[in-house]
């Protein structure tokens, strides 16, 4: 489906905090004049369309209708949030040092009203979040296509969090759901094809001795190979993954964070696989070669991002 964009949410929501929290007693296809006309053949235009618009910063929008802020007594309420589908609308504020969601049902006088605290050192497993928490820091966004997640820190504790997103749902089930909290890491998603490699044995000519000893090498210490790699790319992975702060978005949760691959050679090196391990660099560097261009091993490992729970 596709999303509205800031202007679009602009055009379609001048609401004030006071006009929200009363709607159950508005009619919302009232047309009262021009401009309310207008607006309800734009929102009919527009009732399949999906929005979650976040500002997590919560930073005023600049309305038309009330210049961004709105107050409210001594305290100032600030759009943090705007999530539509045709079942209804949600619109979330800041007010002090709370969130206030309101949930309004379309074509009925309900109306929800959902308060949750701006800053958060603590969160649950299955938690349902109708707001995200001024506090934390958004590490990664998994965009799909159709709907984006996310895994969040929070400094404070240095939990780690990740939180699938609504959108495709009803407006009453349009909260953020934590489906794990605990450690992000990176699990090692790759696998060496030893048939291949097997089948790679078979064919070197028997004049290449140091190659052919090398490669049946490798074949008998196939499972330390494999734990070595898992174990050498789970310590790296984290810190070629992030190369500065800003989030770091991916398109699903198997990545692969070499930009210029690993070096295999120095990986095995570090930690011999046995006495009579072939040491040489030429035939080292012949047998990986042989072994990358044949798809037997890869450059560049596929990485799983988890959250460890404890």
């Amino acid at each position: 489906m596709e999303r509205q964009t800031a202007e679009e949410i602009d055009t379609h929501s001048k609401w004030t905090v006071q006009q929200i929290i009363t709607s159950s007693t508005i009619d919302m296809n009232a047309e009262t004049n021009t401009d309310d006309r207008s607006k309800s053949a734009d929102n009919q235009s527009n009732a399949n369309k999906i929005s979650d618009e976040t500002n997590e910063d919560s930073k005023p929008r600049k309305y038309a209708t009330d210049g961004g802020q709105v107050a409210n007594g001594s305290s100032c309420v600030k759009e943090v949030r705007h999530y539509s589908t045709s079942s209804g609308r949600l619109y979330s504020y800041r007010d002090g040092d709370k969130f206030v969601t309101t949930i309004i049902i379309e074509d009925s006088d309900d109306s929800l009203v959902k308060e949750e605290p701006v800053e958060r050192t603590s969160v649950e497993e299955g938690e349902k979040l109708w707001t995200i928490p001024h506090n934390w820091e958004k590490k990664i966004i998994i965009n799909r296509g159709s709907d984006s997640n996310y895994v969040y820190t929070i400094p404070e504790t240095g939990t780690d969090l990740f939180l699938s997103t609504p959108i495709g749902k009803s407006v009453k089930k349009s909260y953020y759901h934590v489906e794990s909290v605990g450690t992000l890491t990176f699990d090692y998603a790759g696998k060496c094809d030893w048939e291949r490699l097997e089948e790679y044995i078979k064919n070197i000519d028997d004049e290449e001795e140091y190659l052919l000893k090398a490669a049946n090498q490798f074949y008998d210490r196939r499972y330390g190979v494999e734990r070595k790699l898992k174990n050498v790319t789970e310590e790296l992975a984290y810190s070629r993954f992030f190369r500065d702060e800003d989030p770091v978005e991916v398109k699903r949760r198997v990545v692969e964070p070499w930009s210029n691959g690993i070096d295999k050679r120095r990986i095995f090196r570090l930690n011999r696989l046995g006495p009579d391990w072939v040491d040489d660099g030429y035939t080292y560097g012949r047998l990986f070669s042989n072994l990358e261009e044949k798809g037997i091993i890869s450059s560049s490992p596929r990485m799983r991002i988890r959250i460890k729970t404890s």
